[in-house]
This record gives structure tokens, sequence and C-alpha cells, in this order.
């Protein structure tokens, strides 16, 4: 009964406990904790429901966004405008643009512009929401992220014209997910 008790969904545990769930108290998950009148499994999985189904009812998509599974993104590097092959010579670690909807956790696979024009580098998001201020006619930055590379890709292996062709994508021109297919090729 426990294993089918934790598999339930928020606001099923939360009526499991015969509480409202948008006005369960502090004191009340603590007196539970305290006293056992659950059983572990549930209580763990219960209490973070709870706060979970609450924040789903509340909260803005922003703050939201912040407690989302990992996802994975294509993010283009303008060669014109900095040197990102360079960059990735000399350090493992580099700050970039953070694009809207990006956290820390999350995997961004560099896409080199012209005359390059493929992925070439897996990166992990490591910090989020540095301020950093610049502005010029073509490019706004307010926040960068600190991104540390993983893997390289051979210029050849996912090219713009393979993109196109095998997986869908006809432009980068901001951040963008990723379609499963290449996400899986690119493992």
């Amino acid at each position: 009964m426990e294993a089918a008790r934790s598999t339930q969904s928020c606001r099923s545990i939360s009526s499991l406990l015969n509480l409202p769930h948008r006005k369960i108290k502090k004191s009340i998950r603590v007196r539970l904790i305290t006293q056992r009148e659950v059983p572990p499994l549930i209580l763990i999985r219960g209490k973070a429901c709870i706060r979970h189904a609450s924040f789903l009812d509340t909260a803005s998509k922003k703050k939201k966004d912040k407690f989302r599974q990992p996802k994975e993104w294509i993010v283009p590097a303008n060669p014109k405008y900095y040197d990102i092959e360079a960059a990735f010579d000399a350090t493992d670690e580099i700050d970039w643009k953070q694009g809207a909807g990006i956290i820390k956790g999350d995997t961004v696979f560099m896409y080199v512009g012209a005359p390059v024009s493929a992925i070439l580098y897996k990166c992990k998001v490591t910090e989020v929401d540095i301020p950093y201020d610049y502005e010029d006619k073509n490019l706004k930055i307010t926040a960068l992220m600190k991104i540390k590379l993983l893997k390289r890709y051979k210029r050849g292996a996912f090219t713009f014209e393979k993109l196109k062709s095998e997986y869908g994508i006809y432009a980068v021109r901001g951040p963008r997910g990723i379609p499963h297919s290449l996400s899986v090729a690119l493992k």
C-alpha cells in the first residue's frame, strides 16, 4: 500500500492526509515528521509534493523555471563577434550571454555560425544570472552564464546542412530547444 500511495499525485497525497493542499501550515508538516503519522516514504514525497502543489498554483513562470529539470539547448556563437574556438582552446570554462530560460545545470550545445556552421561544443551551465551591462547596435547583454566545456565535436559531425536535413532545424538565431533525435545523436 505504501508503494501505491507514493506514486499518487501531490493533491492526492494532501487528501490522504485530510489536509487542504493550499492551507497546510509548516507546523503541521513538522508535527507529521516528528509523530510519524504517515509512513516515511509517503512523508518524504508528501512533504515535497504538498509544497510543490502550492508552488505550482502560485509561482510565476520565471520562478518555476528555476526548479525545472535540466534542459538541452542549442546556442548560437557568431565568430564575427567572438572567437569561441580560441576561447575553448585557452580554457574549459567561459562566460557567455545568458539566454532566457537557461538555468544552472542545463546542457548547452554551441552552434558556431558561418563560415563553420556546425555544432562544435557540448557544455554544462555552471552559473547563471551574473550581472553584466553591454549594448551596441547589434547586441544587448544584461546577464551572463558560465559554461564548462564537456565535449568537442568534429567540424563535419553536426553541420547546418545535417541539422536541417536530418533533424528539422532550419535556423539557429537564438537559444532553442533540441529535438529528441538530435539529443540522442549528440550523446
